[in-house]
């Protein structure tokens, strides 16, 4: 159920005590807390200047913005480097508007079916949930109705089944993109009108992805391109025309990320602007929109990198 008692363990906003625009949002699992920096700088090393905070974020690993309300999902699992599923996830939700007292409530309790979460959207006036291990499945919520009820509209599983690992979600317009991690495959689905709550809505389009991928993000401001994280063999974005179908051609951009060492695990988008993450070294890349294509990017430094060379101390990202 809905638990609206919170205890704000730390929020350090910035001076003028709300948080700006061109404000940058990265989940930091380990840290089990949401890191703010500022999206107007120009490379090197980068520090956040406010960080959420909150006794019941349990090692976020997605975030979402909808104007003003941040959502961040749970993974719910024990502390790096013992890294073991709980199956105790759930969704916070923060108003950046006060940042002194941000949480409102939190999402989780048997009624809300999350079990571990690992990527979040939203669309229209709902929330969509990449529900990771041991469910494997897409919770939906009525965005507007999480102050009132935890109950999903709907939970429906992958075509891949009991064997799926949704670790990406994006909308654009009527179109859901579900990233399944474990079968390369971006599934694609028609949100529109109404649709069956259990058995999900209608999946319009397979997408094969030429290796492991593992997050994906819509083109904000319009375009036709739809971005997708390929963590290993090659590390980089695969960037796809959005009303793809099946083995679709694709741009590969590799540069900046570490070969040796990087792993994607999130993307963001304002304006004509591509921010990524490449955990194994805790950096933060800015790429300017070319035509189909990114040009070379901006390389920030966090200074998080990666725990044990695999477990990430960056994780989800989103734009305000």
């Amino acid at each position: 159920m809905l638990d609206t008692q919170r205890q704000t363990l730390g929020v350090h906003p910035p001076a003028g005590g709300h948080i700006p625009g061109d404000a940058l949002f990265v989940s930091s699992p380990t840290s089990n807390v949401v890191n703010v920096y500022d999206a107007d700088s120009k490379g090197g090393s980068i520090s956040p200047f406010a960080i959420f905070a909150d006794s019941h974020l349990n090692q976020p690993d997605a975030v979402a913005l909808d104007g003003d309300y941040l959502y961040a999902g749970n993974l719910g699992d024990t502390p790096a480097p013992s890294y073991h599923p709980t199956g105790n996830g759930s969704v916070s939700i923060f108003d950046t508007r006060s940042p002194a007292n941000p949480a409102i409530a939190t999402l989780n309790g048997p009624s809300s079916k999350i079990t571990s979460v690992n990527a979040l959207a939203v669309g229209g006036d709902d929330l969509f949930v990449a529900n990771g291990y041991p469910n494997g499945d897409i919770v939906v919520f009525a965005e507007h109705g999480l102050n009132g009820s935890s109950v999903p509209l709907s939970t429906f599983a992958l075509p891949t089944g009991s064997g799926a690992q949704p670790t990406g979600v994006a909308v654009n317009g009527d179109r859901l993109y579900v990233v399944d991690f474990f079968s390369n495959q971006v599934f694609v689905y028609n949100i529109s009108g109404h649709w069956n709550t259990l058995t999900g809505p209608p999946l319009v389009a397979t997408i094969a992805a030429p290796g492991t991928v593992s997050s994906i993000s819509n083109d904000a401001a319009g375009g036709d391109s739809l971005y997708i994280d390929a963590c290993c063999s090659p590390i980089g974005i695969l960037i796809y025309d959005k009303n793809a179908n099946g083995s679709a051609s694709e741009t590969t951009v590799s540069a900046g990320f570490d070969q040796a060492t990087g792993f994607a695990t999130g993307l963001a988008f304002k304006g004509d602007k591509v921010w990524a993450i490449d955990a194994g070294p805790g950096n933060l890349l800015e790429f300017q929109k070319k035509g189909q294509s990114l040009g070379s990017p901006l390389v920030f430094s966090t200074g998080l990198s990666a725990i044990g060379g695999n477990y990430a101390q960056l994780a989800g990202i989103a734009l305000k």
